[in-house]
């Protein structure tokens, strides 16, 4: 070959080989901190999606809470209801049969 025969050729071969290789390796590192950077941006959206999901959970949490108190105040008022219910069902029989 040239190169072989020649020394500058061979100098300038072996230069050209050396620049690949550091361009390989270049690229190498940039793919490398491509990755880092997403793997990175996914971790921290990752991180606030469950941070949202346990704000969600804990607001859930307290809405049933209030719906669960609701509910034991309408069971109150219509206990409430059916009493007084019953007290003017009293009353009025007795109106009845006292207008007679």
């Amino acid at each position: 070959m040239l190169a072989q025969n020649n020394h500058y050729f061979k100098e300038a071969s072996e230069t050209v080989y050396q620049l690949t290789q550091e361009e390989e390796i270049r690229q190498q590192c940039l793919a490398r901190e491509d990755y880092n950077r997403t793997m990175k941006g996914i971790e921290n959206n990752l991180a606030a999606q469950k941070h949202e999901i346990a704000a969600l959970k804990s607001d859930l949490a307290d809405a049933n809470q209030q719906i669960s108190e609701k509910d034991q105040q309408l069971l109150s008022y219509q206990q409430h209801i059916q009493a007084l219910e019953a007290q003017l069902a009293q009353y009025q029989s007795k109106e009845k049969t006292s207008s007679k």
